[in-house]
């Protein structure tokens, strides 16, 4: 037919219950498919739904589900080499289990390897999870490949993707030792990408998240605009980590040279001083957003860096620390008029009245830490473009309560994982 675009969620609430495709249906136009599934069976009902896709103009595919199997991913293969027009957007999700536990096996990974060999022409790539299941824990893992398949043990899938000429926007969730030891492989700044999403739950020590944020960076290329690097630790691990002082990182000037072009970095798990941020703000002038988790050694001094530094800066975050006081409230209310959003978790020396006196300067209503802060905290900072939107000219000074890791989620979980019934959204 002339369908052109395509969306499915689908969840079966009989799991007895089969579904069969009518004969002869064929997808001969699409340009965007997006499918979503619950469960193994569903899986298999959209490897089906695949083997009738046939489309040369295909330019999006989105496929996100509990389970991809072999079959499945060697249907999309098939998919993306029938679009002779090329893929632009490939995004591959992988929802939780019931466990809380992601793991993609051996065959599977063989297979994505096949889909982007398939795939020469991306410009926007996502091997990940959801976006409302980051900061949650889940234990996820990219199985490394063995030979014959490879000349050793290895996980190369983040690292092969320096090889898209086109590939401008780039979110992997699946960071490991593995994949790291294979980026170093890479040239330096041969990874030309102007987006970079990296994320994984740690199975690197403490002193190793430092490295990987200097690897990963030595690799992006000049052209890098947006960075972010964000680690979790798996849920039964966090209650042992709370109050534990990660390694204090000071500056880098070698991997934050030629950073001109960078406009947004969010970092969770590197915990820089004072030094550090003057390193960053001197490198990366045009900053609009700078958010930081890990902020247990700055003084006041950040904020003057900041406002001195930093004239195109929009979103700040600003978590709290023993060293930070009410001047770095004072200081960062003289340039209210160019924040729009302003993220702030107060710290034991500052005072309600100072900041009531940013809140004023801010011209906008402070907002109090949401419930949601508690159950959902991986969609606790709204984007840049949400923020603009919802307040105008105006800015939001959003009150943060405790960093991702220092929160339980059993309710968050219960929330999202409750059951799907079938349902079609475009057809």
């Amino acid at each position: 037919g002339c369908l052109q675009a395509l969306s499915l969620d689908i969840g079966f609430e009989n799991p007895r219950l089969a579904v069969a495709l009518p004969g002869g249906i064929m997808f001969g136009m699409l340009r965007r498919l997006s499918l979503r599934f619950s469960d193994h069976e569903t899986a298999n009902l959209v490897a089906e739904l695949l083997e009738c896709v046939d489309s040369p103009s295909l330019r999006q595919l989105s496929l996100e589900g509990i389970v991809m199997t072999t079959e499945l991913l060697s249907a999309a293969c098939r998919v993306a080499c029938a679009a002779s027009e090329g893929l632009t957007d490939l995004a591959l999700s992988w929802l939780p289990s019931d466990r809380r536990h992601i793991q993609i096996d051996e065959g599977a990974a063989l297979a994505i390897g096949r889909f982007l060999d398939a795939s020469a022409l991306l410009e926007k790539l996502k091997i990940g999870i959801p976006l409302n299941f980051k900061g949650m824990g889940v234990v996820r893992s990219l199985a490394v490949l063995h030979p014959p398949d490879t000349a050793f043990i290895m996980q190369p899938l983040l690292a092969s993707t320096a090889r898209f000429a086109s590939l401008q926007h780039l979110t992997f969730d699946f960071l490991s030792n593995e994949a790291l030891s294979c980026m170093q492989d890479l040239a330096d700044r041969s990874l030309c990408v102007r987006s970079a999403k990296i994320s994984g739950v740690s199975q690197i020590s403490v002193s190793e998240l430092d490295d990987a944020l200097v690897v990963l960076l030595a690799k992006l290329g000049d052209e890098l605009e947006e960075f972010e690097l964000t680690t979790e630790l798996p849920e039964l691990l966090q209650p042992y980590a709370r109050g534990f002082l990660p390694t204090r990182v000071g500056a880098l000037p070698e991997i934050w040279h030629g950073r001109e072009s960078l406009r947004s970095l969010t970092v969770n798990c590197t915990a820089f001083d004072d030094n550090g941020v003057h390193c960053i703000a001197d490198n990366c002038p045009w900053l609009h957003t700078l958010l930081l988790d890990r902020c247990e050694y700055w003084t006041d001094m950040v904020a003057t860096i900041i406002a001195r530094q930093l004239p195109e800066l929009r979103h700040f975050r600003l978590r709290k620390s023993a060293m930070l006081s009410d001047q770095a409230l004072y200081t960062l209310g003289e340039v209210a008029e160019r924040l729009r959003c302003l993220e702030l978790e107060k710290s034991f020396s500052m005072s309600h009245f100072a900041t009531e006196q940013l809140r004023v300067r801010l011209g906008c209503g402070a907002e109090g830490a949401n419930p949601w802060d508690i159950l959902l905290p991986s969609l606790r900072p709204p984007s840049t473009a949400e923020a603009f939107g919802q307040h105008g000219q105006g800015a939001m000074l959003r009150i943060l309560g405790p960093p991702d890791d220092e929160v339980q989620h059993n309710d968050a979980w219960r929330e999202l994982t409750r059951h799907r019934k079938l349902s079609i959204v475009r057809w």
